[in-house]
């Protein structure tokens, strides 16, 4: 079932200043020192590993890259697309959903329809889609393509082709490396079956990768299960943690548009070894020539 109006957690557009309101009396919350140049270097690896793709970043916890990354391509020509998916999963398998929840999930893929990556759309339209997220275990990874494979069936699109047109990129903790090791994909299924699919990694500092995950302020609250379909996650939140929450995004959105940061930002993207890839050369141009 479609819904006329699809229910889209509200957060507000960072480069539309005057609809956010007066914040001067918001406190930023703290970060740490160093923060600035990990959320670069973090971003940098991430855009670089996920290939010439649409990027979708998944919850709240990779938001401090979605912001400081749309802050970054802000005027640059055909720049990779970037959305914040608003989404956190419960542990229920979907067909156990679909029994008891299924206004809910309903309402979920209308909100993943109009954000363009719903499997018809996927298999459809613009470049390949990779899923960013900040990973333990790799749960939500895995509901995502539950719910994609489900409503492949539900809207007949190729399963196949749509396997094909997806990748994640999981941003980790960093580890000492040894052959004994265990990674979050060898524990997961699901990732023996998706075959066709790219899965890669970045390696985030701890303090970062916790930072992010667990501690800074949010600017929406947690789009779970009872938010899919409830009208009023569409409605700005205006309390204390979400104002500071908001702060921070505006802080990493502006930095990313400061024309020092981009020169640096550049100076890390060329360091890399997925420079010799001819779209990231060239994505590098398109930056140089904003900065």
């Amino acid at each position: 079932m479609q819904h006329d109006a699809p229910i889209k957690p509200f957060r507000w557009n960072l480069a539309k200043r005057e609809q956010i309101g007066d914040l001067a009396d918001v406190v930023p919350p703290e970060t740490y020192p160093g923060y600035e140049d990990e959320v670069r270097a973090t971003a940098a690896l991430v855009l670089a590993r996920a290939g010439n793709s649409d990027l979708v970043f998944v919850g709240r916890s990779p938001e401090c890259l979605f912001d400081y990354l749309s802050g970054l391509m802000e005027g640059v020509a055909d720049a990779p697309s970037l959305t914040l998916l608003q989404f956190s999963a419960p542990f229920d398998p979907v067909d156990e959903l679909a029994k008891r929840h299924r206004p809910e999930l309903d309402a979920l893929l209308d909100y993943f329809s109009a954000e363009r990556i719903d499997p018809k759309s996927i298999a459809t339209y613009g470049k390949q889609v990779r899923f960013i997220d900040v990973v333990a275990t790799g749960q939500t990874f895995k509901s995502i393509v539950e719910y994609l494979e489900r409503w492949s069936r539900v809207q007949g699109a190729d399963w196949n082709v749509v396997q094909r047109r997806i990748g994640f990129v999981g941003i980790t903790r960093q580890t000492h490396t040894s052959p004994n090791t265990r990674r979050w994909w060898q524990r997961q299924t699901w990732v023996t079956q998706m075959t066709k699919t790219p899965i890669t990694n970045v390696a985030a500092p701890w303090d970062f990768w916790g930072f992010i995950a667990n501690s800074d302020h949010k600017v929406t609250p947690s789009h779970w299960l009872f938010r899919w379909s409830a009208p009023e996650a569409a409605s700005p939140r205006r309390d204390d943690i979400r104002l500071q929450g908001l702060r921070l995004a505006i802080d990493n959105y502006d930095c990313g548009r400061d024309k020092q940061e981009r020169a640096r930002f550049i100076r890390e993207l060329t360091q890399l070894p997925e420079m010799r890839e001819g779209w990231l050369r060239s994505l590098v141009l398109r930056l140089r020539g904003v900065a």
